[in-house]
């Protein structure tokens, strides 16, 4: 005979969950089949097998399979967006570029969880379109123009050397892409080889956006 006094009790402890519980469920169940299947193979069927919920439990908070994508999206965009760029007229030096932006970078790239959603953005992306743009505009595109700014002020302030890579500050995170372009095909270096990588780019950026000091000495005089 089975216990039904107990799959009862179950059935009202799933119906007490509050909608943000069930939300964040729903949401890190989709992660991991957004993950492992693309949004193009992933069903609903899917996402509510993984979250032990109905596929009417999922249409309870969520229209659509692309608006709980958008939703995994919008959730980790927001940690990409999450840099340490200080706001306000702070100094701006090469350390603080380095320590508020390039070190949270490199921590990003390293995180498992995001490659997996970063590759799974840039597999479904040439056929969504959408995507894209909306990756875009939730992360890329916020995180670039308060970057600017950041180095902008920087230069304005003195402590920044204008060049071309102030001119266009993408170039001053683009070494970290080689390292993500490794982990997203999945031939990532050893990690000695990696820091090796690492500190030759920061050493780089030392050079590179350090004022020339002699030439203002030489200019003053």
């Amino acid at each position: 005979m089975s216990d039904s006094s107990g799959t009862e009790a179950g059935r009202r402890q799933r119906r007490r969950l509050d909608p943000d519980v069930r939300i964040r469920q729903i949401l890190d169940a989709a992660f991991e089949v957004f993950s492992q299947k693309g949004f193009v193979a992933t069903r609903i069927d899917d996402i509510a097998l993984h979250a032990g919920m109905s596929k009417g439990g999922i249409y309870n908070h969520f229209s659509s399979k692309q608006a709980i994508f958008e939703a995994v999206v919008r959730g980790r965009g927001v940690h990409f967006n999450q840099s340490g760029i200080s706001a306000g007229q702070v100094p701006v030096t090469v350390e603080s570029v380095i320590q508020e932006v390039i070190e949270p970078v490199y921590n990003i790239f390293a995180c498992d969880a995001d490659i997996r959603l970063l590759r799974t953005i840039m597999i479904d992306g040439s056929t969504h379109a959408g995507f894209n743009s909306y990756w875009d505009q939730l992360s890329s595109r916020p995180f670039m123009e308060k970057f600017s700014a950041f180095v902008s002020l920087g230069v304005k302030q003195g402590n920044l050397r204008a060049s071309p890579l102030t001119h266009t500050p993408a170039l001053i995170i683009t070494p970290a892409l080689g390292y993500l372009f490794d982990r997203m095909m999945g031939t990532e270096k050893a990690p000695e080889e990696v820091q090796a990588y690492k500190a030759a780019h920061l050493q780089l950026l030392r050079e590179q956006l350090t004022p020339d000091v002699s030439k203002d000495d030489t200019h003053n005089a």
